[in-house]
């Protein structure tokens, strides 16, 4: 497994990267520290099979980084590793076609059962975004509303969710099913 990780603070780009190489003995891991490295690295090789992006990148925003990528490399799933775990950071980052979010203050099991997660062609929501809000409230400038834990509190599920479960769109639901024929059209 080939991993684009894309963080600007090399003490953390660092940490990933030996965390991540702890998949296995056929993971490789590169490092870009700006958006701009990143371009130029897929640029030069696009055949990742992986792709972690911070949303604080000095010379971009990771939002529109993601976007980017998203629309340049669709086959290539995207994991948002962020510092913020506000619901809204997860949600816009969903929606705008990131495959998993984990927050940087997750522990290493929770990285990797995410990264398997989305390498079987999976969504990773971090549990802790599904419980920790309350109808109608949001976190100081979190502007989503708690919809996500009313839905597993109802439900009574399990932390890890489901698509229904995370509140997905019926128009997000048919993006994910074509990105996911998509993936297993072209592997």
């Amino acid at each position: 497994m080939k991993v684009l990780l894309i963080d600007d603070h090399p003490l953390i780009r660092s940490a990933l990267q030996s965390v991540i190489q702890g998949l296995g003995d056929d993971v490789t891991v590169a490092g870009a520290g700006s958006a701009q490295e990143a371009r130029d690295t897929l640029h030069a090789d696009s055949d990742f099979d992986l792709l972690l992006l911070d949303l604080q990148l000095g010379d971009a925003n990771g939002f529109d980084l993601l976007v980017e990528l998203r629309a340049a490399y669709p086959s290539l799933p995207v994991v948002v590793v962020s510092a913020s775990d506000r619901t809204s950071d997860v949600i816009r980052s969903i929606d705008l076609g990131a495959m998993g979010y984990v927050p940087k203050r997750a522990s290493n099991e929770t990285l990797f059962e995410a990264l398997r997660l989305v390498m079987q062609g999976g969504i990773y929501v971090p549990p802790m975004t599904l419980g920790s809000e309350r109808a109608g409230t949001a976190e100081e400038g979190d502007t989503a509303p708690g919809y996500l834990a009313i839905v597993r509190e109802q439900s009574g599920e399990p932390a890890a969710p489901t698509l229904a479960s995370i509140g997905l769109t019926p128009r997000q639901t048919d993006v994910l099913a074509d990105e996911m024929l998509l993936r297993l059209e072209h592997p």
